[in-house]
């Protein structure tokens, strides 16, 4: 039986080329920006002794599981000057009734707007239209700090990074945004110790890589601290953006004279992952399809004065890298599985190249989170990084592959998506 046409063999082995090219690129390009995290975890972070003012953003849609959790977390915080806007947004869950009940919330002046009679620094306010977007300006109407942070209902913020975060802002007045490390909570089954791995290692190793060049482009919606009038400047989260933590970081970006994001190398919070392969994937799904639209909102930042690095080095990457790369890695495995079928080459060879390069970014990955774990207690062992990044590299990369390519081809059509259940605290 004839799977491919004896026609395509040249073209097969042109494809081949070029994704060998694009994996040896992708490969050195993920081996320099771990050399430039390292650097910068050779730097020290204080928390300081004073801290700016700061609210916190949490929207909540059907978050009954964990919401309660996160503001008690939330409360806690050592911050002198620290205040918490919580935004129930058309939940048909619990979580008002719960937030009543123990923060003892009463009705202010204000409509739709509660106080708590325990927690004077607490308030509620009611977003009857939905969307996390449209929740966060609502709340943004009522911040009156210096700063803003935006935290998912399902992320709890570290003390110590947060102090940091604020305590290195304060020092920088060019910076518009910061961010810092995302850890996974409760890593009980295969699917989320994965993840953990694939978070540790895109904020150390590129995110903080980036940063270091000055061309950090990413924020991440489970927590992100903005100068609040730098965010009010851009019109706060874009409601029609399927990513809007994206979306604000590229329009901080266009607006800002100086690139306005940095990603520091601290334990910013510790949040909630996908714990089945279908909220996977429907995660992957809405997050490529937000890139791509992002990317085509803003091409002006493709094509426009390079005044930042980043529009010279990430937002090229991030269209071939990202948003590209997955319909790359299908044809390449297209065109690999025919020039095997036919012994175009060596399955050997093949295989050497792959291992290599496999074992170079998991080496890598290992290095840099054992780096890390010597200035942030309860990172995984060195085995564990290794063990787990084989098999994100070999499982779960190509997984999901298909709904991302699915997102890409499909994105101008797509207009809602489904969220991943949260488990309880």
């Amino acid at each position: 039986m004839i799977l491919f046409p004896h026609d395509l063999h040249p073209l097969a082995l042109l494809g081949l080329q070029l994704a060998g090219l694009y994996f040896v690129i992708i490969t050195v390009w993920q081996l320099l920006l771990c050399g430039l995290a390292l650097l910068a975890l050779r730097r020290r972070y204080p928390e300081g002794d004073t801290h700016p003012s700061l609210t916190l953003l949490i929207a909540a849609k059907n978050e009954s599981a964990g919401l309660v959790e996160t503001v008690n977390r939330a409360l806690q915080l050592p911050l002198e000057n620290l205040h918490i806007v919580v935004i129930e947004n058309a939940s048909l869950d619990a979580s008002l009734k719960l937030m009543q009940e123990f923060f003892q919330l009463r009705p202010s002046e204000l409509p739709n707007v509660f106080t708590s009679l325990t927690h004077p620094r607490l308030r509620l306010m009611r977003e009857p239209v939905a969307g996390k977007a449209r929740a966060l300006n609502t709340g943004l109407t009522l911040v009156e700090t210096e700063f803003v942070a935006s935290v998912d209902a399902d992320t709890l913020v570290n003390a110590s990074g947060i102090k940091k975060l604020l305590t290195y802002l304060q020092t920088k007045p060019e910076l518009m945004a910061i961010g810092g490390v995302l850890d996974v909570q409760a890593q009980q089954g295969f699917l989320e110790k994965l993840q953990r791995v694939e978070y540790l290692r895109a904020f150390l190793a590129e995110r903080t890589g980036l940063s270091v060049l000055k061309a950090n482009v990413h924020l991440s919606g489970a927590l992100a601290v903005f100068r609040t009038r730098a965010l009010r400047a851009i019109g706060g989260f874009a409601s029609t953006s399927i990513t809007e933590d994206f979306e604000s970081a590229l329009a901080l970006m266009k607006a800002a004279p100086k690139h306005p994001i940095e990603i520091l190398p601290v334990i910013a919070a510790t949040t909630q992952v996908p714990h089945t392969l279908t909220g996977l994937c429907r995660q992957r799904l809405r997050w490529q399809a937000g890139l791509a639209q992002c990317l085509w909102r803003y091409k002006i930042l493709l094509t426009g004065p390079l005044t930042h690095f980043g529009r010279v080095i990430t937002l090229p990457y991030l269209l071939v890298g990202e948003l590209l790369g997955p319909l790359i890695e299908l044809l390449a495995i297209a065109a690999l599985a025919h020039a095997l079928y036919y012994q175009l080459f060596s399955a050997q060879s093949a295989l050497m190249i792959f291992a290599v390069g496999l074992i170079l970014i998991s080496l890598q990955n290992m290095a840099l989170i054992k780096r890390f774990g010597r200035r942030e207690k309860g990172m995984p062992n060195s085995f564990f990084v290794f063990f787990y990044g084989i098999f994100l590299m070999l499982l779960l990369r190509p997984l999901l592959l298909f709904p991302r390519v699915f997102a890409l081809l499909t994105w101008p059509w797509q207009r809602k998506f489904k969220s991943a259940q949260r488990k309880p605290y």
